[in-house]
């Protein structure tokens, strides 16, 4: 039935050809990102540390590969510049002029690089959605740093708040390094106040949405743990730190009754 379905959104032209073959696109009512208007269903998103994000990023796929220019942990600062150019200029990349300063400076910033590292909260405000946007605030928010203390809550709400209490597997990976980058050469990554300010500024919305501290020094970059709500539209992290609490409180208050 499944492949009938698809046979179908191909015969009524929902797919294209792109430099990676042919695609298939589903309408948005069967879109999995698309669910704005389901219900019954528990909305979750799972976030991590924008300075994490971005390091990692750069380390999958910049770090040492000649075919972005070899670059060393030394350029991070020059990737991050990149990074923030990129989403200030608001344009296709190929439309730059390849002699412009800013033709020069995204040379090896391909279309690919800024989808991967466009800001969470920037995909739930997809403007694809249209009339259908997403609520962000009935968005629980699962830090991947905290995996699996926040993966168990997760599983519990599922229970008690949507009556699916079904067991659940362990989440099975979080990182796909077996390592992590070493202090020394994290310390340096922002040393700089121009990089640490780029990356401020590029996701300032995840900071604040997801209850992300902007020190990126902090062993636990969470500044309230838990299981919480995606904070659009609150402001500072004062004053999610202030939500934060309040809802932690009542969660304790409902468990107590």
């Amino acid at each position: 039935a499944a492949w009938k379905q698809i046979g179908k959104h191909m015969a009524a032209g929902l797919h294209h050809r792109g430099d990676r073959g042919w695609r298939v696109h589903m309408p948005r009512y069967l879109c999995s990102t698309c669910c704005s208007i389901g219900k019954g269903r528990m909305k979750v998103i799972f976030v991590r540390s924008p300075f994490s994000r971005l390091v990692s990023y750069f380390r999958m796929n910049w770090l040492g590969n000649p075919r972005k220019g070899d670059y060393t942990w030394d350029h991070f600062g020059h990737f991050a510049e990149m990074t923030l150019r990129a989403w200030e200029l608001g344009v296709k990349l190929p439309d730059l002029d390849p002699e412009s300063e800013n033709g020069r400076l995204l040379a090896n910033f391909t279309p690919e690089d800024r989808y991967h590292t466009k800001a969470m909260s920037e995909w739930l405000k997809d403007p694809m959605l249209k009339e259908n946007p997403l609520p962000l605030k009935s968005f629980r928010v699962l830090h991947v740093e905290h995996m699996p203390q926040e993966y168990a809550e997760m599983v519990e709400a599922l229970c008690t708040d949507f009556g699916f209490c079904e067991d659940f597997e362990p989440f099975p990976r979080v990182n796909s390094f077996q390592r992590g980058v070493p202090r020394d050469i994290w310390a340096s990554l922002w040393s700089d106040p121009k990089t640490l300010t780029a990356v401020q500024t590029r996701y300032k919305t995840d900071f604040d949405w997801f209850g992300y501290s902007r020190d990126p020094f902090l062993e636990d970059p969470v500044l309230i743990p838990g299981l919480g709500w995606l904070q659009a539209g609150w402001g500072s992290n004062t004053t999610i730190i202030r939500r934060y609490e309040r809802e932690n409180a009542r969660k304790r208050t409902k468990k107590r009754l």
